[in-house]
């Protein structure tokens, strides 16, 4: 297990047994642990989200402060920023991770130590907005701070990777923004996935994961 502890990582075992800690030298907002127990951050801009202010997210090797990918520009995150374009990074078997943007279907599997792109995991989708509906009550549930939100134009496409049976598969979490015909109605919860054969990463179709 990893916890960020400002612009360091500290490791744990499952059982609490401290392992010691991985420098990263600036601030974070999301990690990921490569096979070989390596951490990776996503550096990702913080402020007011102004178009002025559009930066990149850059995935990070923790211990070397090594780059390994770099998005286009993006809007700063904001404490309330509701739906809003973020990194989205995974940890894959065989030392890959996955990275990409949550509002686009096309992630990129790195090499997690060099960084060296080994495949893409992407599907052309329709894409949905974020319905006038669903921002209104939204808005409604947090009256005091609403005038503070502020929404992205479409909803979230895809959320985090893991590589799974049968045979290596990746399983790529889906959100709200895929509007396909297999997709859940806006707002509800479910666990819907796409799978992507692990080694070519040609998709395989959807799939819904019972609840236990």
């Amino acid at each position: 297990m990893a916890a960020d502890n400002r612009r360091c990582v500290d490791l744990f075992t499952l059982e609490g047994t401290p392992l010691g800690s991985q420098p990263v030298g600036e601030s974070f907002y999301d990690l990921a642990i490569d096979s070989a127990g390596g951490v990776v951050v996503l550096a990702w801009p913080s402020g007011p989200a102004t178009a002025d202010q559009a930066l990149p997210a850059r995935v990070i090797q923790a211990v070397r402060c090594r780059e390994l990918w770099v998005s286009g520009p993006l809007p700063p995150l904001s404490a309330y920023q509701v739906y809003g374009p973020h990194g989205v990074p995974s940890d894959l078997e065989g030392g890959r991770i996955a990275i990409g943007v949550s509002d686009q279907y096309d992630m990129a599997v790195l090499d997690a130590s060099t960084g060296r792109e080994l495949g893409q995991i992407s599907r052309d989708i329709p894409l949905r907005a974020t319905p006038e509906e669903y921002v209104a009550r939204i808005r409604e549930s947090m009256a005091r701070k609403a005038h503070m939100l502020t929404f992205g134009e479409t909803l979230p496409v895809v959320g985090k990777a893991s590589t799974g049976p049968p045979g290596h598969t990746v399983w790529v979490r889906r959100r709200g923004g895929v509007g396909d015909r297999v997709a859940a109605p806006v707002g509800e919860e479910h666990r819907l996935y796409d799978l992507f054969d692990g080694e070519t990463m040609g998709t395989s179709g959807p799939s819904r994961v019972r609840r236990a």
